[in-house]
């Protein structure tokens, strides 16, 4: 039964702007929000050091992206809407380099790769830097906004925009090669995109019409597509079948998650599904080499068998505070929530191991996590580094 809260849960934290949808919600009853779990007292069982913070412009602020940095070679790459790219030493948090510019509204990535730091924008730029100094390489012009992180492998850069459209450009001059224009977008969806993956010579993307498409990394033709998310009702809203998550590949097989509809697995070569659990995620999943881990639409956190896709355990504990995308660090999973907590939680049993607070401002982005530091960063751009203490 779709939960009474789901209107306003979608309208503040998932579709944005846009006027039609606010139209749909109208008359909603603001009493019938869940209220967040109160966190409680724990027993820590693994140390976490904080070893800096630093502000990154003003973050997403209310444009309901979602920003997580990238890192390489010990630096840390960071945007914000409000025009703002660094660079960063990942050790201190000491700025390298910084280019600010308040016309441009950094929205997708970034991401390094082919030698490029590759960023996108709310008015459809795409901009392939140089990742010494932040001097433009090429950019070029998609149809529409950009807000998930493109990705670059195999000579080529590829971008999703927000109208369903995906391109792929030469890494080397931004040449666009091909575009693929079949990934339909339905009259309602969730404000967000799921960034493509590059594995093996196919582009794999997930699409607002419910579907995960693999695509030919040469020229775009379409090799396989799945449906995971049916939205099937009577309304739009009972029609939403989004998959914006993060994806994930590896071992040759795909990983991704749908609203109102499947966690599943596919096999990456074809799209033929392997397991499918019944749970509805607007976030995505994460993986360790033994389980799949996804947040639901109430806040719970699911681990999944990598090899059937049957439940290992379900924690309910982060309730209604609207989690981050969750990742894996070492033998934890960390997650952010909607009041700037960070939490880490035991793989095996999902039993809350640490918390720290970044800040009072929602952390919605997917953690980035290298080695045994995990990078944080918050809607207001307040980005933090944390290690687990050996």
């Amino acid at each position: 039964m779709m939960k009474r809260a789901l209107a306003f849960l979608l309208l503040a934290t998932l579709l944005g702007g846009c006027t039609a949808i606010k139209n749909a919600f109208k008359g909603s009853n603001k009493e019938n929000i869940e209220p967040p779990k109160v966190l409680t007292e724990f027993a820590p069982t693994v140390t976490v050091e904080k070893l800096w913070t630093t502000g990154v412009g003003k973050g997403a602020r209310k444009t309901g992206v979602h920003l997580t940095p990238a890192y390489a070679d010990g630096k840390l790459y960071a945007i914000s809407t409000t025009g703002v790219l660094e660079a960063l030493d990942a050790t201190t948090g000491r700025t390298l380099w910084e280019k600010k510019d308040k016309k441009i509204a950094y929205a997708a990535g970034p991401t390094i790769g082919e030698g490029l730091l590759v960023v996108g924008t709310l008015d459809g730029t795409l901009f392939a830097l140089n990742p010494a100094d932040g001097s433009e390489r090429w950019h070029a012009e998609v149809s529409s906004e950009l807000i998930s992180a493109p990705a670059v492998d195999g000579g080529m850069v590829v971008a999703r925009s927000y109208d369903g459209r995906v391109y792929g450009f030469d890494a080397a001059n931004g040449e666009r090669k091909w575009i693929f224009d079949r990934n339909t977008v339905p009259l309602l969806s969730l404000r967000g995109n799921s960034a493509p993956l590059i594995r093996e010579g196919v582009v794999i993307t997930g699409g607002d019409n419910g579907k995960v498409v693999g695509l030919r990394l040469t020229d775009g033709v379409e090799v396989w597509e799945q449906v995971i998310s049916t939205g099937e009702g009577r309304t739009e809203i009972e029609r939403l079948q989004d998959v914006d998550g993060i994806l994930q590949a590896d071992a040759g097989v795909v990983y991704a998650a749908g609203y109102r509809g499947q966690i599943t697995a596919l096999a990456g070569n074809n799209g033929r599904p392997l397991w499918a659990h019944d749970l509805s995620s607007y976030s995505g999943v994460a993986i360790s080499p033994a389980a799949v881990f996804a947040n639901d639409v109430d806040s719970n956190i699911w681990s999944l068998d990598r090899n059937n896709g049957t439940s290992l355990w379900k924690q309910d504990v982060l309730g209604y505070r609207w989690l981050s995308p969750p990742a894996v660090q070492g033998d934890y999973i960390v997650v952010g929530d909607f009041d700037g907590y960070v939490h880490w939680l035991n793989l095996n049993d999902g039993k809350l191991a640490a918390r720290v607070r970044l800040t009072k401002k929602p952390i919605d982005s997917v953690p980035l996590v290298v080695g045994n530091t995990v990078y944080v960063q918050a809607s207001n751009g307040e980005l933090g580094a944390y290690r687990i203490a050996k």
